[in-house]
């Protein structure tokens, strides 16, 4: 026994173990925890076999440590900044008792316990835990948008094309959990799903101006449409791919200087800008007008006119239908013939000289939100 003195202080150290050899012709087993889906030792071996899951509490039979090695790893022993973490929980001592043992017999067997070593491990990220009963969620792979673009086509059965429909998650949607510009292309529609209203945007050209950037400052010099904006992806010729404004400077929508996100140098060009717009919004409509151009000499549209509508010749019909005028409102009961819209001129028997219809009193309603396909979590039964 050895006594370790000091003031005040008295350290015994007593050594009480004991062991005794197996009998002959006896194989020990060894029953070990290990990481799982560990990598094989053997160069391009991928995964050590006898760790992947479904091995686990699987009996093996080692017959040298080459084979231990190659079957069930290098084992693991942690340190931190090169200190190696003594009796740490998550060593895999019995995999390097095995190995030892293997150094001076050529049997043992191994049943490797059913537990990943490796996922016990700390991690910043916060643990999550099964459902809430009741939670909601999207079935992104089975979900179908329903969403069409007009090509022009007068054809009924061709005139719309199915919309590929972006799904912009919580790092594809700024703080105001709109799709960020550097998310797909001018052009896109993307739905946010990461909140209850799960909104509709479309990626539209909000600018086109003359601009140079030296470094991280955009400068620009003339505004042909639009308004510029933080957030905005910035194109051009020989501009970086993702090049964003990150800050006004003395330019608060117009001419003058922007920061953008990428260094770069490019000379004085034609740009453009781009940006998500929730589809309905007023900004949105403003990227949609509707161009009439045809043979009406007035500014009004009367029977028999030829408008061209998106690229669609349409001819003006006379519309019959029952009705009653009280101020300015025209209150409409039944129609016989043809369709009503603003400008048509209004005649009837008492009705005053150039009565043209001037505005709509239904205001129609803008897709704010689509079906989906969704799935309900429920607590079983008990």
């Amino acid at each position: 026994m050895v006594q370790l003195i000091s003031p005040g202080v008295a350290v015994e150290i007593i050594d009480e173990s004991f062991y005794n050899t197996s009998g002959e012709g006896t194989i020990p087993l060894f029953v070990i925890a290990t990481a799982s889906n560990k990598s094989s030792p053997v160069p391009g071996g991928g995964i050590a076999p006898q760790t992947v899951p479904s091995q686990a509490g699987v009996l093996y039979l080692a017959t040298s440590q080459r084979d231990l090695i190659q079957s069930f790893g290098n084992p693991i022993f942690y340190s931190v900044q090169g200190t190696p973490l003594q009796g740490y929980e998550l060593n895999e001592f019995g995999l390097w008792a095995a190995y030892s043992y293997l150094g001076i017999a050529n049997q043992a067997y191994i049943l490797r316990a059913d537990i990943d070593l490796s996922g016990l491990q700390p991690t910043v990220t916060a643990p999550t835990g099964p459902p809430v009963n009741g939670t909601y969620w999207f079935d992104l792979g089975n979900t179908r948008w329903g969403v069409f673009r007009a090509n022009g086509s007068a054809s009924p059965g061709a005139a719309w094309n199915l919309v590929t429909v972006l799904v912009a998650l919580e790092t594809n949607v700024n703080v105001s959990n709109v799709p960020l510009s550097t998310f797909g292309t001018v052009g896109s529609i993307a739905v946010v799903p990461v909140t209850a209203s799960n909104y509709l945007y479309e990626n539209l050209q909000a600018a086109s101006f003359t601009g140079a950037i030296s470094g991280t400052t955009l400068t620009v010099s003339a505004v042909t449409s639009g308004t510029l904006a933080v957030g905005q992806l910035v194109s051009g010729t020989g501009v970086s791919a993702a090049t964003t404004i990150t800050a006004l400077g003395s330019g608060t929508g117009g001419t003058g200087t922007y920061t953008v996100s990428s260094s770069q140098t490019v000379g004085s060009e034609a740009m453009t800008s781009s940006q998500y717009f929730k589809i309905g919004s007023s900004q949105w409509a403003a990227a949609h007008p509707t161009v009439v151009q045809g043979s009406a000499t007035s500014g009004n549209l009367v029977a028999g006119n030829v408008v061209n509508v998106n690229t669609v010749d349409v001819t003006i019909a006379n519309t019959a239908f029952t009705g009653a005028i009280s101020g300015t409102t025209l209150t409409v009961s039944a129609v016989s013939s043809g369709v009503l819209g603003i400008g048509q001129t209004i005649t009837g028997a008492g009705v005053a000289g150039s009565t043209i219809i001037t505005a709509l009193a239904l205001v129609l309603a803008t897709l704010e939100h689509i079906p989906s396909t969704i799935h309900r979590l429920l607590a079983p039964s008990q």
